[in-house]
């Protein structure tokens, strides 16, 4: 299998092994009582963090649990606030992207996690195929929808 961009996005062929959105909601109550899909962000660089952040509240459906700068500090807070989806720099200081999110996703299956770069797919570690993220994506392509989409998708 492949990590295709969502439907709508464009941007480079996916990663082996990691599915991609197949454009369906994740089950009934996903999302917790409020219907709304609660978010991490999680990336070292203060300034891509804060435009996702912008980025988030921008969608209604999203509600922005926390943000976190490194692997460590999204394992922690991802065991803390129980998010729905995790967006995830791949490059991070201490343990990387993929290994955080083979910890999330191991204590807690739900949770979706979107991988994202400034490089392109080639040149990132053959060990995101196998992290568990929903996917991946270049940060320079996401926008509202598409973050929407790989968000709601069951994966």
């Amino acid at each position: 299998m492949s990590v295709p961009e969502p439907p709508s996005a464009p941007g480079p062929p996916g990663v082996p092994g990691v599915p991609g959105p197949p454009g369906v909601p994740g089950p009934a109550g996903v999302h917790g009582p409020t219907g709304r899909i609660g978010v991490l962000v999680v990336d070292d660089q203060r300034q891509f963090r804060r435009a996702a952040v912008a980025l988030v509240r921008s969608v209604d459906r999203f509600e922005l649990l926390g943000e976190a700068a490194s692997g460590e500090e999204a394992v922690e807070l991802a065991s803390e606030l129980r998010p729905d989806f995790v967006l995830m720099d791949v490059r991070l200081p201490g343990i990387g992207g993929e290994t955080a999110t083979s910890r999330i996703v191991a204590g807690r299956p739900q949770t979706r996690v979107l991988l994202v770069s400034t490089y392109e797919l080639s040149d990132l570690p053959a060990a995101l195929a196998d992290c568990g993220a929903a996917g991946f994506a270049r940060k320079q392509d996401l926008d509202a929808d598409s973050l929407l989409k790989w968000a709601e998708s069951g994966g």
